[in-house]
């Protein structure tokens, strides 16, 4: 009987139509069909592209469609829309300075199989999609697969290979980009120099596979303002000699809004496997929430990550201070765990820098895990737990960088170093009780299914299990140092916090009662995971746990 239903039930999903589906829960559509609900009234586009159209039509209907995207781009104005029916698109191309729409029927539907059915391919034979010419968030890029593309030159201007930006500040939504690369800047996206003060907007993006060259094989961000939310990083890698962001590489950046909502897995780089930033700009207050930073290495080629001896970065996320006077990092229910660094004196965790001089720029974790991460940096080939490094460049090591608070880290303050070029052995960090503060424990998190290095990404599982220690012992709300650090209002996959009184550490929130309001039963999805074999195409597994 329960075989029976069980195959009713399978045969039941497959037989939905586009129509009639029922909807699908936020947290359990693939991240890039995320934040987008279909409409009520259709977007009727001012030009249409099809791959059986045909370029000398007027693209009025789809019934006339034109063959090419670029052709319906030259053929509108700034305010109009372009709309892609599905189909590949083998072409490169330019919004050539037009703030216009260039999106699939997702922009009417919200659905998943209208963003992989609609695909621009750039067949290596330069950046799939090109906005060079002041275009500004009115240009906007919604709801197609980029895949394909390359950049072969490492000019000053950062030229990426799926998405090139330079003075222009587009919205980038609901895409997958995938297998694309560049030689210098941004395997997937490279944006920079903007001199508007607009940001660019990055939200709801699947970004794997992808190879940056030098810096960032995901997203290479330089000198720009950005808004970014809700972004999967599986895969990337900067693979040429020393190399900085496998998945995210910030330099000069301001984040409007929080840094959020970003699952950054399996990424490699010589400095910052998952996430380097640079040169934060002075007088600003950086806020990293609602991040799972898990199973990334630092690496000289790709292959080698398993491997211990050279000098480099921190495998998790490295972030470089250095001179930015009066800057702020907070790191607030994050999960940073299982990465790993092959480098002497680095870490596998969190990585800062900052001249010793700098006695005004402080990074805060409050409400994080950090956990399993390892580094070889005690002893070539010899792996050690190593979860945090503060390093001072040439001064010494009496900065009070680092504060923490209400965080889970595996060894306590004994897997907390410091370091400094002066000398050639690191040492414990020098916490006070200024900077050691209340409510940080050393407790196994319990997570649902963490997975050995070097795993591929699917079957991990970062969510905290119902009898973790991590389980309402964060903080709702704390200071530190005078400055009111805000928790998030949700998790990584939108469960609102806290759910019982207190917030739980980490980047996910336990849902610890049922539909009857009986405590035991937990709701847990990765953010984005691309559906497997066996699972219905338009949405992810929900995990549901006794």
């Amino acid at each position: 009987m329960k075989k029976l239903l069980i195959l009713s039930l399978v045969l039941l999903v497959g037989s939905c139509s586009k129509s009639s589906r029922t909807p699908l829960a936020e947290n359990e559509k693939p991240v890039y069909a995320q934040g987008y609900t279909a409409r009520t009234s259709s977007i009727t586009a001012d030009c249409y592209a099809s791959p059986t159209g045909v370029d000398t039509n007027t693209g009025a209907s789809i019934s006339l469609a034109k063959q090419h995207i670029q052709t319906c781009i030259n053929a509108v104005s700034s305010g109009q829309t372009v709309i892609a029916e599905q189909g590949t698109y083998v072409e490169n191309i330019n919004f050539n300075g037009k703030n216009i729409t260039v999106a699939s029927e997702f922009i009417n539907s919200g659905l998943a199989s209208d963003i992989t059915g609609t695909t621009i391919d750039g067949n290596h034979a330069g950046p799939a999609v090109t906005m060079t010419n002041g275009e500004n968030n009115n240009a906007k890029l919604i709801g197609v697969t980029i895949q394909n593309g390359y950049a072969s030159d490492m000019n000053s201007t950062g030229k990426g290979g799926g998405i090139w930006c330079y003075n222009s500040t587009p919205t980038i939504n609901n895409l997958r980009i995938i297998r694309n690369s560049a030689e210098n800047h941004g395997g997937g996206i490279s944006a920079s120099s903007a001199t508007s003060t607009q940001p660019i907007i990055l939200e709801n993006l699947d970004i794997e596979n992808n190879n940056g060259g030098a810096m960032g094989g995901g997203i290479s961000l330089n000198d720009i303002n950005a808004s970014i939310n809700n972004i999967k990083l599986i895969n990337n890698f900067t693979p040429y000699g020393q190399t900085e962001g496998g998945g995210l590489y910030l330099n000069g950046v301001t984040i409007v809004g929080d840094l959020e909502k970003l699952y950054v897995y399996g990424n490699a780089a010589s400095f910052g496997g998952g996430i380097y930033v640079a040169n934060i700009v002075p007088n600003t207050i950086t806020n990293i929430k609602n991040v799972v930073i898990a199973n990334n290495t630092t690496m000289y080629a790709k292959g080698q990550s398993d491997d211990c001896g050279a000098m480099i970065g921190a495998a998790g996320i490295d972030i470089h201070i250095d001179s930015s006077f009066n800057s702020t990092v907070n790191i607030i229910n994050s999960t940073i765990s299982t990465n790993k660094t092959q480098g002497a004196f680095t870490t596998g965790g969190l990585g800062v820098t900052i001249d010793s001089s700098n006695t005004s720029s402080f990074v805060n974790a409050v409400n994080s895990i950090f956990w399993g991460n390892t580094s070889c940096w005690q002893g070539f080939y010899t792996e050690y737990l190593n979860q945090i490094l503060v390093n001072f460049g040439w001064g010494g090591l009496t900065n009070s960088t680092l504060r923490a608070s209400y965080n889970n880290i595996e060894g306590s303050q004994t897997e907390v170093f410091s370091y400094s070029f002066n000398g050639a052995t690191p040492m414990p960090y020098p916490f006070t009780t200024s900077t050691w503060l209340a409510g940080n424990i050393n407790s196994d998190p319990l997570f649902i299914n963490p997975v050995p290095i070097l795993t591929p990404q699917g079957s991990e599982n970062y969510s905290i299990s119902p009898s973790s220690p991590c389980v309402d012992t964060g903080t709702n709300a704390i200071s530190i140092g005078g400055q009111s650090i805000t928790i998030p209002v949700d998790d990584i996959i939108g469960t609102a916090r806290p759910q019982n009184s207190i917030v739980d550490m980490g980047a996910y929130e336990i849902v610890q009662r049922s539909a009857t309001g009986q405590p035991g039963t937990q709701l847990t999805a990765q953010p984005g995971v691309i559906p497997r074999s066996g699972i219905p195409s338009n949405g992810t597994v929900i995990h549901l746990h006794h």
